[in-house]
């Protein structure tokens, strides 16, 4: 079942816009709360659940750690992880999971610095929402992001086994979802507005393939340049012999 229908998707973009500037402005007066929120994560044994408050808001100005990490659980319960800054011409995601298995986040909101108008912008292209590289077994669900400079989720190297679903997406500076390396990733159900380039875009380097991918039942409405850039979906997108066993199906492409 998808999410919403066009009017619906439209009025829940708009809403979103406006839940995440109330959140900065509650956020970008507060202190840096990073070292704090990568304390707890580090703390937390293997195996368990982190939990945050039920609606807080937090000011994140660096990133979000999950690094060598298995069988982790992080319920945002709809927290706010609020960017303030943007950081030129490195790369600087808000989260980072890298080097780990067996992780679910759920019910969190990342909220970037970048005004509502602004598109692709090559100087803070490297900083995603959310970055996932050399981990397997990892779930995005039911949660949000808003107004972030790079891609809304980055998969790179030899990552293996990745669900991302039920996430509303509004307001990437490049793409929606960039896999520059990676197999057996499901992208399913989410709604993906206003990238300011593709929706997707499957692009693997030479040395990571990026195979076993299921692009399926999204929205993805208005982007800058177009919805899914993959050989085969897009005529300006022929990624050579590295992208194989890709499947789109039943998305609803708006705008």
């Amino acid at each position: 079942m998808l999410l919403c229908g066009f009017a619906a998707c439209r009025s829940g973009a708009s809403r979103q816009r406006g839940r995440a500037a109330q959140a900065d402005g509650r956020c970008s007066r507060a202190p840096d709360e990073t070292a704090a929120v990568n304390a707890r994560i580090a703390q937390a044994r293997d195996g368990s659940t982190i939990s945050f408050s039920a609606g807080a808001c937090l000011r994140i100005d660096g990133t979000v750690k999950v690094a060598g990490r298995h069988n982790l659980t992080i319920d945002g319960r709809g927290t706010t992880f609020t960017r303030v800054n943007a950081k030129s011409g490195v790369f600087d995601p808000q989260w980072l999971i890298q080097g780990s298995s067996g992780i679910r986040i759920v019910a969190v909101k990342i909220v970037g610095p970048k005004p509502e108008t602004a598109l692709f912008h090559h100087e803070y292209e490297g900083q995603p929402g959310i970055a996932i590289d050399n981990s397997t077994d990892v779930t995005v669900e039911r949660s949000s992001m808003s107004s972030v400079w790079g891609d809304f989720f980055r998969i790179s190297n030899s990552t293996d086994g990745v669900t991302i679903t039920r996430n509303e997406l509004v307001g990437a500076g490049r793409q929606g979802l960039a896999v520059v390396g990676g197999s057996s990733i499901t992208f399913d159900n989410n709604v993906v507005a206003d990238a300011g380039r593709f929706a997707v875009d499957l692009e693997p380097y030479p040395s990571t393939p990026v195979h076993r991918i299921r692009i399926s039942n999204n929205r993805l409405i208005h982007p800058a340049i177009g919805f899914v850039c993959a050989t085969g979906s897009d005529p300006r997108c022929n990624r050579g012999p590295a992208l194989y066993d890709v499947t789109v199906a039943n998305n609803v492409e708006i705008g």
